[in-house]
């Protein structure tokens, strides 16, 4: 029997124009999770709370250990013991690509290729929709009572984003663009299937996915940034294709850039109701000593089984997330890197890291792994403290494992309450070397049970 704990009464709420939304939720790809009446009523009690903080800048490039490629991304040494596969490398770079152009798959798991597409489950894209204030733009209901985070993100001062500042509507790139830049707080809808290329987003923002659809595609960079709030959206990453990498001339998928980089000192974002897929690199790597972030309600996955022929073959690189890019980094890392991953979903083709993890207090509850083929799902490295309460593993290999023998000597996993289902496999032990963390010695939240956990999962990660 698992211990449940009960949130305090006492919650920080979001000001002015967050608390003026409504709520809903709904899966980016869960068509064949639920009908639509079944859907709705999963999403109307599927859900907890959210918010966040961050500045921006650039990418993960000038460090040596996270720059140019390496022979053995989580250092040859420590990989020894691991899969082939994670031996790749863990650099994210300064750099940004421009095109996407991946098509996006039509499995229960792929976001939809069009934003402005139907909901998965079959809703109109404006049901359970409230509005915004700004015309053209509708936005999910959950806004109205989902008005802060759980976990990391809700200390440090907790995460307000752009707070009550007035609204603006952007439908292109170059305007999200120049809306993002600085600390000024701002509050910006994002609507349509915006053009590829960088997203640098400063401190001091929120940016919320019009129900109507909001795709962001290219490279989003995070850094130096505070106090940010990022719902609602669709991130699409360039897939290790041109221009961003070529893999026809020698190219590596790890050479090319996240979807979403976080990195260098940020610290209170929260990411919540949105899809992350195709990194070049990562979907989502936190690096840097960044810290308080937490991810809620997010669906990671790939819309394609590429491959990275000169680097990890058929793996094709996919490793959704990385916490923590270097084992040589504990001077800047140590005491950073904490992270609460809750009711988020790793869906299709994702092989590894979800997330993989150095130095950091990660904290995953009530989530849902189910990228049959895997390699493994969540990793210990160095000084890594990781707990795990309540998640679902269906069909997938690994649940959890240490890197290396030398890293279990440092770190730790904690686990109880999950559920493994449908020949799930590989489970490695708990336990380890390092001192283990309990998450409610920090903030206060509730784990669900796991019983159906997964269709309301599947039912309410992603945009709406």
């Amino acid at each position: 029997m698992r211990d449940i704990i009960v949130r305090p009464a006492a919650r920080f709420v979001l000001l002015g124009i967050l608390t003026a939304c409504g709520s809903d939720d709904s899966s980016v790809g869960g068509a064949g999770d639920a009908s639509p009446s079944d859907a709705a009523a999963l999403r109307d009690s599927a859900h907890s709370d959210g918010l966040a903080l961050q500045d921006s800048a650039r990418s993960d490039g000038a460090a040596p250990e996270d720059g140019a490629p390496s022979t053995g991304g989580d250092s040859a040494a420590e990989d020894s013991a691991a899969t082939p596969s994670d031996a790749s490398h863990d650099a994210t770079r300064d750099d940004a690509g421009v095109d996407a152009g991946a098509t996006d798959a039509t499995t229960e798991d792929a976001a939809p290729a069009d934003a402005s597409a139907p909901t998965p489950d079959g809703a109109p894209a404006d049901a359970h929709a409230i509005d915004s204030g700004v015309a053209g733009c509708t936005l999910p209901a959950y806004l109205a009572t989902e008005t802060t985070p759980i976990g990391w993100a809700s200390l440090n001062g907790g995460t307000t984003g752009g707070g009550s500042a007035t609204p603006v509507l952007v439908t292109t790139l170059a305007d999200l663009s120049a809306a993002a830049k600085g600390a000024s707080a701002a509050v910006i809808y994002v609507k349509g299937d915006l053009e590829q290329g960088t997203l640098a987003i400063g401190s001091n923002k929120t940016i919320i996915g019009c129900s109507e659809g909001a795709t962001i595609r290219g490279h989003v960079q995070i850094s130096k940034s505070k106090n940010l709030v990022l719902r609602n959206l669709n991130f699409v990453g360039y897939n290790c294709a041109p221009p961003d990498v070529d893999t026809t001339d020698g190219g590596q998928c790890q050479n090319g850039q996240d979807a979403i980089t976080v990195q260098t000192s940020v610290t209170n974002v929260w990411f919540d109701h949105d899809a992350v897929s195709d990194g070049s690199d990562g979907n989502l790597d936190i690096t840097h000593a960044s810290d308080f972030i937490t991810v809620s309600y997010t669906k990671f996955f790939y819309s394609t089984q590429r491959t990275d022929p000169h680097d990890t073959g058929d793996a094709g690189h996919r490793f959704s997330s990385l916490i923590g890019h270097s084992d040589n980094n504990a001077s800047e890392d140590t005491g950073h890197l904490n992270v609460t991953f809750h009711h988020d979903w790793w869906g299709q083709y994702v092989v590894e890291r979800m997330p993989r993890v150095r130095f950091g207090k990660v904290h995953l509850f009530n989530n849902v792994f189910s990228s049959t083929g895997n390699n493994y799902c969540t990793r210990a490295g160095t000084y890594a403290q990781i707990l795990l309460e309540d998640n679902v593993y269906d069909d997938v290999n690994s649940p959890w494992e240490f890197n290396s023998t030398t890293d279990q000597g440092t770190a730790s996993i904690s686990a109880s309450g999950n559920d493994f289902i449908n020949g799930t496999s590989g489970m490695n032990g708990s336990s380890g070397g390092g001192t283990a963390f309990a998450a409610s010695t920090y903030y206060s939240y509730t784990a669900d049970p796991v019983t159906n956990l997964e269709a309301s999962v599947k039912a309410s990660a992603g945009p709406m």
